[in-house]
């Protein structure tokens, strides 16, 4: 991969510490560098920020769409179910920011795809996880009532599904950072 060095080492390393070339630290390594662990965050929070966009989305709309009748309650479900399917595909597409910027942010092009990758799976799970907690807490009561056990969603049932697909966002992330390398350098 054309921009990095073999010698290239991160400048936010431990001084006192023996430090391998950058293109040889670990994985965690490279997410405990402090460069890394603050665009990890700030791409976790962001994803997080979107996933409560979509939570309170989902719950106000619908709440907005339900004045009692069967119909709006249908349509209210429709909408909320609409705003989460939107959710879990939007992935992909944030991942994708993710690569984007990443790639513009660290110069080590293994550094970036490891942090890309970790920082679009675990902004996923952050995004959902937030956008369901939020929608669940302020769904509208007729429309929670009538969805059966509560209208809930079961956040349990929902993890291993999740952490499976926060794999392919990750991959996203990556893949934005390899091409960047590989076609543009």
């Amino acid at each position: 991969m054309s921009r990095e060095t073999s010698n290239e080492q991160s400048e936010d390393s431990v001084a006192n510490q023996s430090v391998a070339p950058a293109n040889k630290r670990s994985f965690g390594d490279v997410l405990s560098d402090r460069k890394n662990k603050k665009l990890l965050k700030y791409a976790v929070t962001v994803m997080a920020i979107v996933g409560a966009g979509f939570g309170l989305t989902g719950s106000i709309g619908a709440g907005q769409l339900v004045d009692g009748s069967s119909d709006s309650e249908f349509l209210g479900a429709m909408f909320f179910l609409s705003v989460f399917v939107f959710m879990l595909l939007s992935g992909p597409i944030l991942g994708a920011l993710v690569g984007l910027e990443f790639d513009r942010r660290i110069a080590n092009t293994r550094e970036a795809l490891i942090t890309s990758f970790a920082s679009g799976a675990v902004g996923y799970v952050a995004m959902v996880i937030t956008g369901v907690l939020l929608a669940t807490v302020l769904m509208p009561d007729n429309l929670a009532s009538s969805g059966g056990e509560g209208g809930a969603f079961d956040l349990g049932e929902l993890i291993v599904p999740l952490l499976v697909m926060a794999i392919p966002i990750g991959a996203v992330a990556a893949g934005i950072v390899y091409a960047s390398d590989t076609i543009l350098d």
